[in-house]
């Protein structure tokens, strides 16, 4: 990892993306179960300039039962559930770890967003067992631009909740040419 800085404020670059918002691990005091009919949201809204979201990372564990892929897809928000199609999905395959740990959604072509707008992340994993995965949360709504909203019906009816998940997001950092930077140019940089 490596941290830009400059006079107001800094950032962390991870794999050539710089993260753009979060509520960290150290925020976790709750569990989310989802899977099955069960989905699980939270709602973000983006920077101030225009985000080119590639990484969508959640804190979750196995719980039990059958596990199967996971599924994150991105819509547009509207009263912190979603609305409309999805933006993007990726997915990642079946978690076997029963303790908390990061892992990453990577979607094949980065998601354009809209500067200052709110987004909803939607996580499910339809052919594994009724809650058969735990997502880390935060009761205390520490992140302030977005809250988490569950759904038991495969996404049909949203309710929200007070609280968020812990999660972050990643966008790729751009150069004078338009094109992503790579971490190796930063790194080396001094």
């Amino acid at each position: 990892m490596v941290t830009l800085t400059n006079q107001s404020s800094s950032a962390e670059v991870l794999d050539g993306l710089l993260k753009d918002q979060e509520n960290p691990s150290s925020n976790q005091n709750a569990e989310y179960w989802f899977g099955s009919t069960t989905y699980r949201g939270q709602s973000f809204t983006t920077g101030t300039d225009t985000l080119n979201i590639k990484d969508y990372k959640l804190y979750m564990k196995y719980r039990s039962g059958t596990s199967n892929i996971l599924y994150c897809d991105i819509y547009v928000s509207s009263n912190d559930k979603p609305t409309g199609n999805s933006l993007g999905q990726a997915s990642i395959t079946a978690i076997s770890n029963t303790s908390f740990a990061w892992y990453k959604f990577t979607f094949s072509s980065a998601i354009i967003l809209s500067a200052s707008t709110k987004y909803v992340a939607v996580v499910s994993s339809p052919l594994s067992a009724s809650n058969a995965y735990i997502m880390g949360g935060d009761t205390l709504e520490s992140y302030n631009n977005g809250k988490t909203a569950g759904s038991t019906d495969s996404g049909t009816t949203w309710t929200v909740n007070d609280g968020d998940l812990i999660f972050e997001t990643y966008t790729y950092i751009y150069g004078i040419s338009n094109q992503p930077l790579n971490t190796t140019t930063l790194t080396n940089q001094t």
